[in-house]
């Protein structure tokens, strides 16, 4: 068996040089997708160019199967289907990406104003839109996005922008109440991007102020880094994160 035979046993509901195109379209939509998400990661957003990027590709794919998926329905199969009042072989396909998109927002939480999980519920719905196009016997389509998922996936992991260069963490800081250490707090905070997410400022019988933060930090800063700002001003007590 001849690879060009293979193909055609693997998808036999459209012609082989059809699948350039539709493969250009989800890369298209995954490439608009990524625009949008890289102004929203600009802006530290929760949902950044991963999340995009999986959601466009998805949409295109699912697209994809609703305009072509049955277009191996042949005479036989479609007389099957009108024998049967009210029968639509697409109502169950429909019902799957509702189905997973509840599933999908079970993986979303929220603690103060991060958003944890938005990736994962993307994923799981572009694992949906592949697991139908398999089933629709769109193998070749199934196969590509399943590896530029991948591949958009790694990539993008490794490539640290936006929000997925920051962890939130809940940072405890007592220090006297002084000028000098305000300032050299707020410095600390600009040179390494802390982003203040909620705050609650208590002031001690014995002068110090109690700070318990909810704050996003960059990955970049290191133990090193929080060691010698804490040996520089002895007025700080507890630096913790």
């Amino acid at each position: 068996m001849t690879f060009t035979t293979l193909l055609e046993t693997m998808n036999q509901n459209l012609p082989l040089e059809v699948y350039p195109e539709l493969g250009l379209r989800i890369v298209i939509a995954c490439i608009c997708g990524a625009v949008i998400g890289f102004e929203r990661t600009k802006r530290q957003k929760s949902a950044g160019i991963r999340t995009h990027c999986l959601i466009a590709a998805t949409s295109a794919l699912m697209m994809i199967l609703s305009k072509y998926a049955f277009a191996d329905m042949d005479k036989t199969l479609s007389s099957l289907y009108e024998s049967s009042r009210g029968a639509d072989p697409s109502r169950i396909a429909s019902q799957i990406v509702s189905g997973v998109s509840f599933l999908g927002a079970g993986v979303i939480f929220v603690k103060g104003r991060s958003v944890k999980g938005l990736t994962t519920a993307a994923g799981i719905w572009a694992t949906c839109a592949i697991g139908m196009a398999v089933g629709a016997g769109m193998y070749l389509l199934a196969i590509f996005t399943t590896v530029m998922v991948v591949i958009l996936q790694v990539i993008l992991h490794c490539l640290k922008v936006g929000d997925d260069a920051f962890s939130t963490h809940e940072m405890t800081v007592e220090m006297l109440d002084t000028e000098e250490l305000r300032e050299a707090l707020d410095e600390y905070f600009e040179k390494y991007n802390v982003q203040v997410i909620t705050s609650r400022i208590v002031k001690t019988d014995d002068g110090y102020l109690c700070l318990n933060l909810s704050v996003k930090i960059s990955k970049n800063v290191k133990f090193e880094d929080n060691m010698a700002f804490i040996d520089k001003h002895p007025g700080i007590r507890v630096f913790e994160t």
